[in-house]
């Protein structure tokens, strides 16, 4: 299996779906607690740290549930320390056959992640992973781990959300998308009763850009 198989298997167009759902409920629910005409408190310039601080809590919690409910099949939701943290602090990982996936919001598609210990491992492990780098299935004659992916996602207004692989552990700028936008998606389709949208998985060859231009553009795959 290729890079593009191996990310088809656990992110099919169902549980892409289900991420999207997920990332829908969230900002539902932060909208709704940090409502400043339901809880005047709110009512303050200080309103978009609320926002942000419950955002990280309740996107994990929603990605934790879309698995338990089925809107995401096949992916085992699992609290893991990050091994900076001297408390009690867990971070939610998505663990399926090929990858590992955590959740980060961004401020703008091509924004790089804060640094943090599981961030880092994870860039340095992606960096000798055998499908990121192209090699050919025939090539691999180690036993490859998971491919790290970080689910990006910016604010509502915003609506773009990508599995993204970062590959260089000295640059937290330089990744791959492994999907396009999840929420730039084609056609209608039901699921659970609710009208949403079909992803396309569109894989395409990594850009031929200069080294100093690392990202590709929002939407870009890569076998």
């Amino acid at each position: 299996m290729n890079l593009g198989a191996r990310i088809s298997a656990d992110w099919n167009e169902k549980n892409q779906l289900g991420v999207r759902r997920a990332l829908e409920r969230m900002f539902q629910s932060v909208d709704a607690l940090c409502d400043p005409d339901r809880h005047p408190f709110f009512d303050t310039p200080n309103r978009v740290f609320a926002l942000g601080y419950n955002r990280w809590i309740i996107a994990d919690y929603w990605m934790e549930q879309a698995c338990k409910l089925g809107w995401i099949e096949g992916i085992k939701p699992v609290w893991e320390k990050n091994m900076r943290s001297t408390g009690p602090i867990r971070t939610l990982v998505l663990h399926g056959a090929h990858t590992k996936v955590s959740v980060v919001h961004l401020s703008a598609p091509d924004e790089s992640p804060r640094e943090s210990r599981m961030r880092y491992e994870g860039r340095v492990d992606n960096e000798s992973c055998p499908y990121l780098i192209g090699w050919d299935e025939a090539a691999v004659t180690r036993l490859a781990g998971p491919i790290n992916l970080v689910l990006v996602y910016g604010d509502k207004a915003a609506e773009f959300a990508f599995l993204r692989a970062f590959n260089n552990s000295e640059d937290l700028s330089s990744y791959r998308d492994v999907t396009n936008n999840l929420f730039a998606l084609t056609r209608s389709i039901q699921i659970d009763g609710e009208s949403v949208s079909e992803i396309k998985i569109d894989l395409m060859p990594p850009d031929q850009t200069d080294e100093d231009d690392q990202n590709q553009s929002p939407g870009s795959v890569a076998k």
